[in-house]
């Protein structure tokens, strides 16, 4: 019997003796996630009943409104005023990569779907609810993860009474957005349906490419006198262009000299892909006193690419080398499963909130060779650039990418009401994981492991009353790291975090604020030095963060959030070694965000609001890491500016015949302001990819229901 089998046989023997206990309980019932415009009350990131108030360590909601009135089109929209959140290299946009307290990075597995890992590929659509944050090091009920944390999104699911909507917007750059959303019951006979379709299409704010999406998403319902059953697909086609961004010359410390808006690629830099996913999630009472839930995704996106970028630029002549790069085939696929029992357990005069939880995900990544161009005919001229007169590549490299990632982890949690105010919270996990990879399409695998990892997790929170709280929690997590080319060099350490955070929540009818302080040691980062990997680095993370959402007067909404995050690398090796003692890329010290509405119906202009913010996301750093300019020592640290992004709406509420109708008009960075999100500088270049943010954006939507 292998190691996933007993796992499986020891969760089973488990669940087994707790529904043989004899137990004395509150209840717990079937319920969808509820949210007061701005403030939540709940979440079910922390995968028990637990109120947000209760749960020590920090939890942050993207709620319905807040991303009605926003209007976000991607995941990285949404968070922008959720404390603590930057943005890693996304590859030219084609992965979500989203740090968190210092953090994370694209397809570390801290995305979630309903609290099982989503697709690596852009999953945010029409069909998220809210969007959950979870603080700090989440391994005990996630499993292999980074110690920022995770990110989970809630999704619509079908109701029981019927209600339609359908939506339209237009907006410049040709934007348009079009789609329905349409659920209701099915007779008498217990189920639901709900179906969701969406397009939207508009050019890039740069000097060429698009954003095309096209989304479908029927789901259905069953729901019984104890329990729900939800089953949902979801299939999206899309293209997305691939830029690097701006270009940032170490030998001057500054950007190119050209207009914001050049391109120096081709218009056939674009991402096309295809995704498909599959949601199938239940809710069971187990008597009056347990919750038994299950969770089960799919996810498959293939998509393909060209991918022309800049290497070298001189200054003098205007002359930039260009590599041209296009895959296809390139396929992500994911299988995740969860099941958890969540309920209280009475013992003399000290009441248990118990949680026990298995999962299990299999990743599998496959890229095949990569089809080059090379040669001196790539060459473009910055100042004078001249398109189309290069394609598509057609010779393929032998090398390939090929991953696979298996895990399974049970884990059990106690939050123990001490007193009627003071609750202690312990909680352990294992997990065994198994993973190849390799970068050829024969021979040995350059990363073969099978390995298992126990982390823990414990917390102390104090009611100072019935809507404020004090703790203090402790949290580890680790991550599998494998190598994808070079050598088998054995066995790789996986990455290991913990934190101490300190906090203190507040939460009334109107308002939920938080504010926390922390501190995050990482280590076992890998490097590669000369085609071998090592993990000798080590980081660390510490700071404050401070979250506000609610209703503050009659009529007026805000949400506000700062968070000062001062990381640092504590050890490296090698060309990295020049890196300790200086902060983490794309990690800005200061951040901060408010965004507010009015709601003028008390007032007498019924279904009247405006709204309004402002993003101040604070300088930060990349580092040249190359050796190839004797004037620019490896590990040269360049700060890119700090900016102030405003945005802003109106919204009306009226009826049109009998229907409810909205009209918005949203403004996204209101005065054009031309800021910095990330970098890449894993290229080969004398020159360093920055990516910029979108520029100003405004859209015009109206929204019928019936």
């Amino acid at each position: 019997m292998n190691k996933f089998s007993l796992s499986l046989a020891a969760s089973s023997l488990l669940l087994t003796q707790i529904f043989a206990a004899d137990v004395a309980l509150q209840g717990v019932e079937v319920s969808e996630s509820a949210d007061d415009g701005y403030r939540a009350k709940t979440s079910e990131v922390g995968k028990t009943n637990t109120p947000i108030l209760e749960i020590p360590q920090t939890v942050n909601v993207v709620t319905q409104q807040q991303l009605k009135d926003k209007k976000p089109e991607t995941l990285a929209e949404s968070l922008q005023n959720v404390s603590g959140v930057s943005y890693g290299n996304t590859t030219g946009g084609i992965f979500d990569s989203i740090i968190k307290r210092g953090f994370g990075g694209g397809r570390d597995g801290s995305i979630m779907r309903n609290g099982v890992p989503a697709s690596v590929m852009h999953s945010f659509n029409k069909t998220v609810e809210s969007v959950e944050v979870l603080k700090g090091p989440a391994s005990l009920l996630y499993g292999a993860q980074e110690p920022g944390g995770i990110i989970n999104m809630v999704t619509k699911k079908p109701k029981y009474d019927f209600s339609n909507e359908i939506w339209a917007g237009i907006g410049n750059r040709n934007y348009w957005n079009a789609g329905f959303d349409t659920t209701g019951p099915i007779a008498d006979s217990g189920f639901a349906y709900r179906f969701i379709f969406d397009a939207m299409q508009k050019d890039y704010w740069r000097e060429f490419g698009e954003y095309k999406n096209v989304l479908f998403a029927p789901s259905l319902s069953y729901k019984g006198d104890d329990y729900r059953i939800n089953l949902a697909y979801t299939h999206t086609r899309s293209t997305d262009p691939i830029d690097r961004g701006m270009y940032l010359v170490p030998s001057t410390g500054k950007l190119l000299p050209i207009d914001k808006k050049r391109r120096l690629d081709e218009p056939f830099n674009k991402l096309k892909t295809r995704l498909d996913a599959v949601d199938v999630n239940f809710e069971k009472n187990i008597g009056e006193d347990w919750l038994l839930r299950g969770a089960y995704a799919y996810s498959r996106s293939k998509h393909e690419y060209g991918h022309i970028r800049l290497m070298n630029v001189n200054l003098n002549t205007g002359v930039a080398a260009r590599r041209n790069e296009a895959y296809d085939g390139f396929i992500h696929r994911t299988h995740a499963g969860s099941l958890t029992l969540n309920g209280y357990v009475q013992t003399g005069e000290i009441e248990h909130n118990l949680l026990f939880g298995i999962d299990a995900k299999e990743y599998y990544r496959y890229r095949p060779g990569g089809l080059r161009d090379t040669g001196a005919h790539l060459n473009i001229n910055i100042y004078n650039p001249i398109y189309g007169r290069v394609g598509l590549p057609t010779v393929r490299e032998p090398g390939i990418q090929y991953q696979k990632l298996r895990t399974i982890g049970f884990y059990a949690q106690d939050s123990i009401n001490l007193t009627q105010n003071l609750i202690y919270s312990l909680g352990v996990r294992y997990e065994y994981y198994d993973q190849v990879a390799r970068g050829t399409t024969s021979g040995p695998n350059t990363t073969d492991q099978q390995d298992g990892k126990f982390t823990w997790q414990t917390g102390l929170l104090y009611l100072l009353t019935p809507e404020w709280s004090v703790y203090a929690n402790y949290a580890q997590s680790f991550s599998p790291q494998m190598a994808i080319s070079g050598d088998d060099i054995g066995d790789i350490k996986p990455e290991e975090g913990k934190s101490i955070e300190l906090g203190t929540k507040f939460q009334n009818d109107s308002i939920t604020a938080s504010a926390a302080v922390f501190n995050i040691d990482k280590k076992n980062i890998m490097r590669t030095v000369n085609s071998v990997s090592t993990p000798v680095g080590e980081a660390r993370s510490r700071g404050f963060e401070f979250d506000f959402n609610g209703r503050v007067t009659q009529g007026l909404s805000v949400g506000a959030s700062y968070a000062y995050t001062k990381t640092e690398v504590r050890k490296d090796s090698g060309a990295f070694a020049v890196l300790v003692g200086k902060p983490l890329e794309a990690t800005p010290k200061h951040q901060a965000s408010l965004f507010a509405n009015y709601d003028f119906s008390h007032l007498g202009a019924k279904g009247l609001r405006i709204g309004g913010g402002a993003r101040y996301f604070g300088s930060w750093y990349t580092y040249y890491m190359r050796t190839n300019l004797p004037a620019v020592p490896a590990g040269t640290g360049f700060k890119m500016d700090d900016a102030v992004v405003y945005d802003a709406f109106i919204s009306y509420d009226t009826k049109i015949a009998g229907y409810e109708t909205n009209f918005s008009f949203n403004v996204k960075n209101l005065t054009d302001k031309l800021y910095y999100t990330s970098s890449s500088t894993g290229t080969q270049a004398n020159i360093i990819p920055i990516q910029p943010g979108y520029a100003r954006q405004f859209m015009l939507t109206a929204s019928v229901k019936f």
